[in-house]
């Protein structure tokens, strides 16, 4: 009895998924590690701003921010970053809420 996956074309589709998570979970480490949310909720809202505070380069935080921008974890408006609400609960660490911590446990 033939399947539904026997019918079906194949599809490098599942690859780049896994490729696309990889990166995304690479992001945010490098996110968290660097505390850009925490910045970010202390007023620091431009690449240049957020890098002196993070102590890191501008150019590889604006790239940061504006993947985080494309995955939802951050808005920009012209040059300026704000967290998204759920960034802002958890990933920020003044939060009460914040689970940075346990996720860069996951990750080492």
């Amino acid at each position: 009895m033939a399947t539904i996956a026997q019918h079906q074309q194949p599809t490098p589709e599942r690859f780049f998924n896994a490729i696309n998570a990889y990166e995304q979970t690479e992001a945010m480490k490098a996110a968290i590690e660097l505390e850009i949310f925490t910045a970010i909720a202390e007023g620091n809202v431009t690449a240049a701003t957020i890098a002196k505070r993070c102590e890191a380069a501008e150019r590889g935080v604006r790239t940061l921010c504006d993947f985080l921008t494309i995955h939802g974890f951050l808005t920009k408006e012209g040059a300026q970053y704000a967290l998204a609400p759920d960034s802002a609960l958890f990933l920020n660490r003044h939060s009460p809420a914040y689970i940075g911590t346990a996720i860069e446990f996951l990750l080492a």
